[in-house]
């Protein structure tokens, strides 16, 4: 479980407008998923047959945070195996499959989604978008709430794959460790109540189908020497569902993979509680994308500020 932070609670409320072409005006219809079922919700609103929306401007609501959220709950299943095989010491390899659902999650859905699922929902008019898009004696929307709601549906799935082996070499010990992520599924339901309704991320900016991370160290005396290397496969710019109906979009349509090495040498001055330290993040200097900046959606995986060197000492007391 999940409880809402103090921000998706307590955010201060403020108004906002939004522009909405009214899902029950008689030309739009005809562009609902399920005709029959918004006609009838429609004239369980009081809406009669026939009626056309004349409010041409920006319909006034609020957004903001929402102190009646209930926590998001989530449900996972995993299973795994772990093999050390005698004939190499010092050797392991774990594969664990994960499954995870997670409901009640919190989103704030925009104006034109709440009005278009109040009437185009299968269980009636009794649901939270027809709470939250208002109605005058004259059936115009005049107010749309959009706060903060338990609406949302997310579920993910993978394989993590790890290994690690340590052996002597020479006065010291060499380990590595490889931790790599396969992503097989993740998909966003904006609407739980709504199954059809789904987002694939998996494979977009923010969202790398494959990540992996190998730590190498070598231990001797009092020097440790830490080389790690972090790699993510290359994402779509544009969502899978636009990419599927376009495949000859016009480059960059990707983001590259990203490959970064980092390393660390340490000494420790015997039993004195001191340990001094250098180091150089991205060893080969390797730049984001174009157009892929530090502060942006996705631009957090990519090293946006170049090598970097850093000294110091650690005292233990």
């Amino acid at each position: 479980m999940r409880a809402p932070n103090i921000g998706e609670l307590f955010g201060g409320q403020s108004q906002n407008f939004s522009t909405i072409t009214d899902p029950c005006s008689v030309k739009q219809l005809k562009n609902a998923p399920n005709q029959a079922v918004r006609t009838a919700n429609c004239a369980a609103l009081g809406i009669p047959a026939g009626w056309t929306a004349t409010n041409s401007a920006t319909i006034a609501g609020i957004s903001g945070g929402n102190p009646d959220l209930k926590p998001e709950q989530g449900r996972t299943w995993t299973g795994g195996i772990v093999l050390t095989p005698e004939f190499l010491p010092g050797f392991g390899l774990t594969a664990d499959y994960w499954n995870i659902k997670l409901t009640n999650a919190i989103s704030a859905p925009s104006g034109t989604d709440i009005a278009n699922h109040c009437v185009d929902s299968t269980t009636g008019i009794n649901n939270v978008y027809c709470a939250n898009a208002l109605r005058g004696p004259d059936h115009e929307l005049n107010f749309i709430n959009s706060i903060n709601q338990n609406i949302s549906l997310l579920s993910t799935s993978g394989v993590d794959l790890g290994a690690y082996y340590s052996h002597a070499i020479g006065a010291g010990k060499l380990t590595f460790n490889l931790d790599v992520t396969k992503v097989i599924a993740f998909t966003e339901h904006p609407f739980q109540d709504d199954p059809t309704n789904t987002v694939q991320d998996n494979g977009t900016l923010g969202f790398p189908r494959w990540k992996g991370v190998l730590r190498t160290s070598y231990a001797m005396n009092h020097w440790l020497i830490n080389w790690n290397m972090r790699y993510f496969s290359s994402m779509l710019r544009v969502s899978n569902e636009s990419y599927a109906s376009n495949p000859y979009q016009l480059t960059p349509i990707r983001a590259g993979a990203g490959f970064f090495n980092d390393v660390k040498a340490g000494y420790t001055f015997g039993k004195s509680g001191w340990q001094g330290y250098v180091g150089i993040t991205n060893v080969f200097d390797r730049d984001p994308p174009v157009n892929i900046f530090g502060n942006t959606f996705g631009g957090g995986l990519y090293d946006a500020i170049g090598r970097a060197y850093y000294a110091g000492f650690n005292y233990n007391f």
